[in-house]
């Protein structure tokens, strides 16, 4: 048998998707009693219950698509300090490139490094096990990025695209995760 093609159905959730490059060749044989694992992630973007349909369609003589029933459920996931602290400088190294965010004060080009350097550092104490002196060093950066004065900030959304908020956002994020006060 030929598998020709694999499908979801328009009324599927683009919550399930099967990964590009597939993890198999189109089209592909399978030889008689033989069989072929096909990858499906499932990635939901909230708290919920989902479905699709995914239509097979093949050379096979009695049954030339085949549709597989397909569902599951969103759960809230912690997502990990380093995951989010790489995150974060990912965020800020982008919005620089960008011309989002700019540095501010004296030598500005070295504020977007001297910031991302006390991100890393924070993941550092971490890594050691110095929560309090993480959410230390984390209620410093966000007074340095929150748009408030004093002290004065390391960096402007000279775009007014609301960037320096949602770093913020991220920032608050990762101390309440921590637990810190």
């Amino acid at each position: 048998m030929t598998v020709n093609s694999l499908n979801f159905t328009p009324e599927s959730s683009a919550d399930f998707a099967i990964p590009s490059p597939p993890s198999l060749p189109l089209p592909l044989t399978i030889v008689p009693g033989g069989d072929v694992d096909i990858e499906v992630v499932f990635t939901p973007l909230a708290e919920q219950c989902d479905w699709a349909d995914l239509e097979i369609s093949s050379d096979g003589a009695d049954e030339p698509v085949v549709t597989v029933e397909l569902d599951g459920c969103g759960v809230v996931t912690e997502i990990p300090p380093s995951q989010q602290i790489a995150e974060i400088v990912e965020f800020i190294l982008e919005s620089e490139q960008n011309g989002v965010l700019v540095g501010l004060g004296g030598q500005p080009d070295n504020k977007i490094d001297v910031l991302v350097d006390m991100i890393g550092a924070v993941g550092d104490l971490i890594n050691a096990g110095d929560l309090d002196k993480a959410c230390q060093q984390l209620s410093i950066i966000l007074r340095k990025c929150d748009g408030q004065s004093p002290p004065s900030d390391f960096v402007q959304d000279v775009s007014n695209s609301g960037a320096t908020e949602e770093l913020a956002g991220m920032i608050q994020e990762l101390m309440e995760d921590l637990g810190c006060e």
